[in-house]
């Protein structure tokens, strides 16, 4: 039996966070982008996104930076899970 899911979006409301989170690593390394700028970029993961915004095959490094963003904002509560079961 194989059980997947979609978290992002689904079951945490992350995808504002997400998109904060790339628009700070893009920032900085000098790319100043608002939030509706990110739309052609969709479509791949997070480091794919990372890569093509700053033209970069350097994805995996900015990872580790966008990452911890990420779990600084979620531990300042940015994000709260959604609970199916109660």
């Amino acid at each position: 039996m194989i059980v997947a899911f979609d978290f992002d979006g689904t079951l945490a409301p992350s995808f504002n966070l997400v998109n904060r989170c790339i628009i700070q690593v893009a920032k900085d390394n000098g790319i100043f982008l608002k939030e509706s700028d990110l739309i052609p970029y969709y479509g791949p993961t997070e480091e794919g996104m990372i890569n093509n915004i700053l033209k970069s095959d350097n994805g995996a490094n900015f990872s580790v930076f966008f990452l911890t963003i990420f779990y600084i904002l979620y531990k300042k509560r940015e994000i709260k899970p959604i609970f199916l079961c109660k």
